[in-house]
């Protein structure tokens, strides 16, 4: 069964980490040092260099440490869609990140 929310494993958002991923369309998750997902997004087809490439500019724009996980897709997009409307259904409202870039999702979902 397909699960709607992202259960890859989290690594380091770190050079020494990104230079092993992958250059491929796809969404990602940053999490803080406590696990709180502060940042959900993608990598689209006008990224160069994919995820590793996204990952890149998170990297060099956080002055936190911060973790990540990614999930190589082609339907990015309705993917990214999707994990934003499961996590506000978690969480009650966006990721901090995502709301200051003022993104905002309409509709619902019930992922029970």
């Amino acid at each position: 069964m397909l699960s709607l929310r992202l259960h890859k494993p989290w690594h380091e958002l770190a050079e020494s980490e990104l230079v092993e991923e992958s250059t491929a369309t796809g969404v990602y998750q940053l999490a803080d040092e406590e696990g709180r997902i502060v940042d959900i997004g993608y990598a689209g087809a006008r990224s160069r260099f994919g995820l590793r490439e996204v990952l890149e500019q998170c990297l060099t724009q956080s002055s936190r440490p911060l973790k990540y996980r990614v999930e190589v897709n082609h339907n990015y997009l309705s993917r990214f869609r999707e994990l934003l409307l499961v996590h506000r259904y978690d969480y009650g409202e966006l990721p901090v990140e995502v709301s200051r870039r003022g993104i905002d999702v309409h509709g619902r979902l019930n992922p029970s």
